[in-house]
């Protein structure tokens, strides 16, 4: 149950972190709309406007020629304004959109506004990462599933070894005239327990290892950022192993006896069938 918790611990905040790491990449995602040469001034104004109003942008930035020639030489190195007579670079839009997915249909949109000369948002990029982001969803959800299975199943088998392990008891409190209830409720109070005594063991393992590597990444300027330190997020992962594992507790220990009760029923039933017959043969 423990190492079941533990390790859905660790893939909760890895799923965090990739998650972390994909917000990143999707805000890098820009499309770069190019404008034409000996524009108005009304034309701009125009021009942003009409890409605002397009589905699923998020934001606009002007760049003027200037800036991008700026920007240029402070991320190169390369001064290229002493060789340079004129500014070869155009003035342009970057537009970020609000879903990856809208990409292609915005840049396309965007490169039909009059005014606009040419649109680059790395489509072969988008559509690689878009890709990326739908396995590593679909990994996640379906690696959680199974942690939850495997949870419940451990659960599951030693509350019916113990069940197993006091069969005599239970059949005197059933002899004695106890409700399925009555009986249900030892139980139900042992699944809670040793669900509740596993996730938070399992929790503070996870507490303590997130604590430790974002500490150890975060003194390390090459991979600073690559687990970010996020006390609030590890918190939320912690109590829900903790609730998760007390409501699989819970939920394994009711299955079951359930399934025990109903069985052993159903045997006692048959059991008075069969003498009912032999007493009448």
């Amino acid at each position: 149950m423990t190492i079941s918790l533990l390790v859905l611990g660790f893939l909760l905040v890895t799923v965090f972190v990739i998650n972390k790491f994909v917000g990143q990449l999707r805000a890098m995602i820009e499309i770069h709309a190019f404008l034409e040469t000996k524009l108005a001034s009304i034309d701009y104004n125009r021009i942003q406007d009409e890409i605002k109003a397009i589905d699923g942008v998020k934001s606009v930035t002007y760049i003027s020629a200037e800036e991008a020639l700026a920007n240029f030489i402070a991320t190169t190195g390369i001064q290229l304004d002493s060789l340079l007579e004129n500014n070869p670079l155009p003035d342009s839009y970057v537009v970020k959109v609000r879903r990856i997915e809208d990409v292609t249909r915005i840049a396309e949109q965007v490169r039909r506004v009059q005014g606009v000369a040419d649109v680059r948002y790395g489509k072969d990029v988008v559509v690689k990462l878009s890709r990326f982001f739908h396995i590593v969803q679909v990994v996640s959800i379906i690696t959680i599933i199974l942690m939850v299975a495997g949870s419940f199943s451990s659960i599951n088998n030693i509350v019916r070894l113990s069940i197993y392990a006091r069969r005599r008891e239970i059949r005197i409190m059933q002899l004695v005239g106890a409700t399925k209830w009555f009986i249900r409720w030892p139980f139900l109070m042992e699944g809670l327990f040793v669900g509740s005594f596993g996730s938070v063991v399992a929790a503070l393992f996870v507490w303590a290892g997130y604590i430790g590597l974002a500490e150890l990444f975060e003194g390390l300027k090459i991979f600073k950022n690559v687990i970010p330190y996020d006390v609030g997020m590890i918190s939320c992962i912690a109590i829900a192993i903790v609730v998760l594992g007390a409501t699989t507790g819970i939920a394994s220990s009711f299955n079951a006896l359930t399934r025990y009760l109903t069985q052993d029923e159903r045997m006692v039933i048959e059991t008075a069938r069969i003498r009912r017959e032999l007493e009448w043969s």
